[in-house]
């Protein structure tokens, strides 16, 4: 449950932003997002295969996900939704 506190015209959070990003190649692209998301203050982490991702969302429950398949890789980006998707079905059972 997120919890926001309201001022007038203003809106604090209690909670942070938390995001995961797939990047099986570190370039450009993940650069920039990674770089965003810090300005954003939100949490960032980067990883770079799938099982390792799937660790990583398994413990923290991110709540943005960008997976990069611009490239031939080894990252299926719908096996990887579909078993993300159990993990959340599985906690909130």
């Amino acid at each position: 449950m997120n919890v926001c506190l309201y001022w007038p015209a203003i809106a604090r959070c209690w909670w942070i932003l938390q995001v995961l990003l797939l990047f099986p190649r570190a370039d450009a692209q993940c650069g920039a997002l990674e770089r965003a998301a810090d300005v954003g203050r939100y949490d960032v982490d980067v990883v770079r295969t799938a099982d390792a991702a799937l660790q990583s969302f398994d413990c923290r429950q991110h709540d943005v996900v960008i997976v990069d398949t611009r490239h031939d890789c080894d990252v299926d980006a719908e096996s990887f939704a579909r078993s993300a998707l159990r993990i959340v079905i599985t906690v909130l059972g």
